[in-house]
């Protein structure tokens, strides 16, 4: 059970309690954090975060952007907006297919 202090009004006609945890209460919430913190320092792991085998390489992403794409071609802007216009490489909003721009 929780104890309650009073304590003087703020003023306003209202008055503040102030509540102090009984030493059982305190000590349940101090395991409590003790064992999240300990759980917390190993990280995440299972099927909701990463293994220790999930480490590998992952894929690049199927589109990239202007400059992306025009550093991996190695051409020009104005070279480039040809190769678009022609069909050569799909176009997604403002980014570039990767195959078609590695494909240049």
């Amino acid at each position: 059970m929780e104890a309650v202090t009073a304590v003087p009004s703020n003023g306003n006609g209202k008055v503040a309690t102030v509540r102090t945890p009984s030493p059982a209460t305190e000590a349940f919430f101090v395991e409590l954090l003790q064992a999240l913190r300990g759980a917390l320092a190993h990280g995440p792991t299972g099927a909701t975060g990463p293994t220790a085998g999930a480490t590998g390489p992952t894929d690049p992403p199927a589109y990239m952007t202007l400059a992306e794409a025009l550093a991996r071609s190695g051409l020009s802007r104005a070279e480039f907006q040809l190769a678009v216009a022609a069909g050569e490489v799909k176009v997604r909003g403002r980014r570039y297919r990767r195959k078609d721009v590695e494909a240049l």
